[in-house]
């Protein structure tokens, strides 16, 4: 939930459009991104993530995972984005740092 709120928050886009079948970028990108979080920060498993974003096939979680990783690598935004995020998720109490 923190993970969905700090995305939609960050972006201003209501939780809702996040998990929607919404292809645009606007929506698509933070949606990715929460994904990711959700798989990294919390060792979600894959058919779960897929299940709480709509439930969306498990190969489309992959490819959001892997996505945001080769993002990460090479785009600062990106970088920027996934820290500000995780900030955001530490300061509201539920993940800790590790």
């Amino acid at each position: 939930k923190d993970i969905l709120s700090s995305t939609s928050t960050y972006f201003d886009i209501p939780i809702d459009k996040i998990i929607s079948n919404s292809r645009s970028r606007s929506i698509s990108y933070p949606r990715h991104l929460a994904i990711f979080l959700s798989r990294k920060l919390c060792g979600t498993a894959y058919s779960e993530i897929a299940y709480l974003f709509s439930n969306r096939h498990i190969s489309t979680i992959i490819y959001s995972v892997k996505r945001i990783e080769s993002m990460a690598e090479c785009d600062p935004q990106a970088r920027r984005d996934l820290s500000e995020i995780r900030e955001m998720i530490y300061a509201a109490g539920s993940l800790r740092r590790d």
